[in-house]
């Protein structure tokens, strides 16, 4: 290789990360004018491309190249354009290649959960949780298990991902799923995360397992607490942020008027904000 096309090939691939997208994809286009037989080239110029929005333009640089990276990049385009059997084919190709390649198994898990086929997806998503722990990952199993009918499993699951995860995510998608579905432990949850993090959101959550564990009134002093205090913040400066907190202790408290009221005031403070959206979708008559 000429030692022109040698620089223009390390420029390409040592370019800063927060360049601009768009102006790492002219580098590499360019990179790739002189060197079109780069495999390393077409697969990052590929990758940039999904990340881009461009799924077809990923199968046009890969057509006819095929490696395990090249088969997984090619399942997240099928995937985009919506062909979920291609994607899980090219998966299937990618991790034939390389049987450790975790977004491969990320991505043939979500083509799997769009063609029904649940325990498959589940068993990609372990595998890629095993290969890349993450609390993202950790989560979809969580829900897509839930969505299954099997919330006991998916509690179990976030158990063990709690433990080996620092993501407050994890726990809370665990106090969540135990809550939904009156699971043991709840309460423990939700008093140790609020303990461990006393926001009013978490308060909240230990308001409404200590109502579904029969204690009414420690429920309702600890929501009480959360409405003074939003209201106070409230006084010095309103957010739709608070307004929904305040809406939801008023709801969980039964005074579905007030409750109302926060989420329009949270509405004409944020239109677009999707936890306003919710709350008021829940209380609008």
């Amino acid at each position: 290789m000429a030692g022109g096309c040698l620089l223009t090939l390390l420029f390409a691939l040592l370019a800063p990360a927060h360049e601009a997208l768009e102006h790492r994809a002219t580098r590499l286009d360019a990179a790739l004018s002189e060197t079109p037989e780069s495999w390393i080239l077409l697969e990052e110029r590929a990758e940039l491309a999904i990340h881009q929005g461009e799924p077809a333009k990923v199968l046009a640089l890969l057509d006819g190249h095929h490696t395990a990276a090249a088969d997984a990049l090619r399942a997240r385009a099928h995937l985009a354009l919506g062909d979920t059997k291609s994607a899980e084919h090219a998966a299937d190709h990618a991790l034939a290649a390389h049987p450790r390649h975790a977004q491969a198994f990320i991505t043939r898990a979500q083509a799997r959960e769009q063609l029904g086929e649940v325990e498959g997806a589940l068993m990609d998503l372990t595998a890629a949780i095993a290969l890349s722990p993450g609390a993202d990952l950790a989560l979809r199993r969580a829900r897509l298990l839930e969505e299954a009918g099997r919330p006991r499993q998916a509690a179990a699951w976030l158990t063990l991902d709690a433990a080996a995860s620092s993501a407050i995510a994890v726990r809370i998608e665990l106090c969540d799923v135990q809550l939904r579905h009156a699971l043991p432990g709840a309460l423990a949850c939700a008093e140790d995360l609020a303990a461990t993090s006393p926001l009013p959101h978490h308060q909240l959550r230990h308001a409404r397992a200590l109502s579904a564990s029969g204690q009414a009134v420690e429920a309702d002093a600890l929501r009480l607490s959360v409405i003074e205090a939003t209201t106070a913040a409230i006084d010095r400066r309103p957010t739709a942020m608070l307004y929904v907190l305040r809406g939801t202790a008023h709801h969980d408290a039964g005074s579905p008027t007030r409750a109302l009221a926060d989420a329009e005031a949270a509405l004409a403070l944020a239109p677009s904000w999707p936890d306003a959206q919710e709350l008021h979708a829940r209380l609008a008559p």
